[in-house]
């Protein structure tokens, strides 16, 4: 009786496989040298998630970061088990927005943004790749996003982010330590990136609009320096 009982739950694990979600904190904080977004309003969509993990007929799916054999990881976010990581990058992109004082939010509940992100998540993962006597974990975060104004104006079209560690962890390492590295280290990384290369393209639409003349002489020059010095010009 007890082996019959083991038989099923091996078919049960082998058809069907098994599920764990583990536990993922983030800590926001960006530190921008010229800060020139600073009370911009930004409305960040919740991406697209065309990862290979995904299936329509699974929710749980959403989640997945991770597999060993039949096992397969997602995320429990915030208290919240099997957290869908498109919901994830929304939370994390708006918290760091909001760290260097960027008007963020949600852009399903967005009121006249000065500006939208949205985007495509294409790699959210981690893998041990297992060689004779050694684990090397590889931790890949890959992002596709657009930037546009109010008007629909693209400021940045289909831009990359990308960001894939390789560490070789001895014997083994925690799936626990993945799901760390992978949220405190190669999506921090992308989300400075991203952070970092807005606020570089909205400086230059700010000069743009500005770029004026004053009794004939191009004042250009020194708003370019205003934005070297911190001040907003996208206010």
């Amino acid at each position: 009786m007890k082996l019959k009982i083991t038989s099923i739950f091996l078919a049960i694990i082998m058809l069907g496989g098994c599920t764990r979600a583990l536990v993922a904190t983030y800590e926001p904080g960006v530190n921008l040298e010229h800060n020139g977004i600073s009370g911009t309003r930004l409305a960040v969509y919740q991406f697209e998630d065309s990862r290979s993990w995904i299936d329509e007929n699974d929710e749980k799916s959403k989640s997945f970061i991770g597999k060993q054999g039949a096992w397969k990881f997602g995320l429990k976010y915030e208290g919240v088990s099997y957290q869908p990581v498109a919901q994830i990058l929304q939370d994390v992109f708006i918290k760091d927005f909001k760290m260097v004082g960027v008007d963020a939010f949600k852009g399903e509940e967005s009121t006249s943004p000065s500006y939208s992100l949205k985007g495509k998540i294409l790699n959210f993962e981690f893998e041990n790749e297992t060689g004779l006597v050694t684990v090397t974990s590889r931790r890949h975060v890959s992002i596709v996003l657009t930037l546009s104004d109010k008007e629909g104006r693209v400021i940045l079209a289909n831009e990359l982010f990308n960001e894939v560690s390789r560490e070789n962890e001895g014997m083994g390492v925690l799936h626990s330590t993945n799901v760390d590295k992978l949220m405190k280290e190669a999506l921090k990384e992308v989300v400075v990136s991203v952070i970092n290369r807005t606020n570089t393209e909205l400086a230059h639409v700010g000069l743009e609009a500005m770029s004026v003349s004053l009794n004939g002489v191009d004042i250009t020059p020194f708003l370019d320096s205003m934005y070297y010095a911190g001040i907003n010009l996208n206010q």
